[in-house]
């Protein structure tokens, strides 16, 4: 799509950074919903949970500062400005309640020419198959089995390529600040952020924690360390799924669980979730007693049937 320079300007900022959407406008009675997610921000500003998306752009744009995502570089001429948009996504629980409100800056990708400002993209994540066999082996061995959810993950991944970005209109910013920024870092939206994200955190289980990537599944990973009580040799596990930002652990022992969550937090800004309950749509629970691993997706299946039911009348 052609850049667009408006009268004055010394760069070209992509056309179209605001989509129409008046087929779309929602009503008093859908802004009123608990679970409305805005499709632009100005219904944001409508919504009856208006203070509670405020306070997760607030989140959002604090995360970006922390994790030094991008910094202020003057604009060269003629270069490229990708623009970003406001997402906002309600996060449930395991019953379909409102227990999170998420705002995400993310950048209209489809804007990047390949070659220019991006090259790979492929980014791999475990497959289903790979983590009920994690489970299966957890069970068998009496592996205690938790979950965690990196932050932000994207926003920890540095990227090669020299890209400019432009905040949305309405974004709170000090004064005189244009809203133009050069990345250090991935933000959701880019083409190759799953991919940097994929290489960071690969490079900080190899590299850092000398676990060791499997070649069945690239996101699943394991780590076996040797001990000698009472002139025995004995083994410690310890495996690890990732998919994208979720990862499942599985040790030999509590205490082995818990000095991995801390190596996690100490290098990303984790939720420690504890033991695994409900991951990937799934509600999952592990007996180590009894060696057995159950999987229900009943919540599945019911917003499933809610969904669809008038269909069949």
């Amino acid at each position: 799509m052609a850049a667009s320079v408006a009268a004055g300007d010394s760069f070209p900022i992509l056309a179209t950074t605001e989509l129409k959407r008046e087929s779309l406008v929602p009503t008093p009675e859908l802004l009123a919903k608990d679970d409305y997610e805005p499709s632009h921000r100005k219904y944001m500003q409508q919504c009856a949970r208006k203070q509670e998306w405020e306070v997760g752009e607030k989140e959002e744009l604090e995360s970006i500062a922390k994790n030094e995502v991008w910094t202020k570089v003057p604009l060269p001429t003629g270069s490229k400005v990708i623009p970003l948009k406001w997402v906002y996504k309600c996060k449930k629980d395991r019953l379909g309640n409102v227990i999170r409100r998420k705002c995400r800056l993310v950048a209209q990708g489809f804007f990047q020419v390949y070659g220019q400002d991006y090259t790979d993209t492929y980014s791999p994540v475990a497959k289903f198959t790979s983590i009920r066999t994690l489970l299966a082996i957890s069970a068998q061995l009496g592996l205690q089995v938790r979950q965690m959810d990196v932050d932000t993950a994207f926003l920890n991944a540095p990227i090669s390529e020299d890209i400019w970005v432009k905040v949305p209109n309405g974004t709170e910013l000090p004064d005189g600040d244009d809203g133009i920024f050069k990345l250090r870092k991935s933000l959701y939206g880019l083409k190759q952020a799953p991919r940097e994200w994929n290489h960071c955190i690969n490079s900080f289980l190899v590299d850092e924690l000398n676990f060791t990537r499997l070649e069945a599944d690239p996101c699943i990973y394991k780590k076996i360390d040797t001990y000698v009580e009472k002139g025995v040799t004995k083994y410690k596990h310890s495996l690890v799924a990732l998919y994208v930002d979720d990862l499942l652990i599985a040790c030999s022992n509590k205490n082995l669980c818990t000095e991995l969550e801390k190596l996690f937090a100490k290098k990303f800004s984790m939720k420690i979730l504890g033991p695994i309950s409900h991951l990937l749509g799934m509600d999952v629970k592990v007996d180590n007693v009894e060696h057995t691993v159950h999987l229900s997706q009943q919540q599945y299946i019911r917003n499933t049937y809610n969904n669809y039911k008038e269909y069949g009348k």
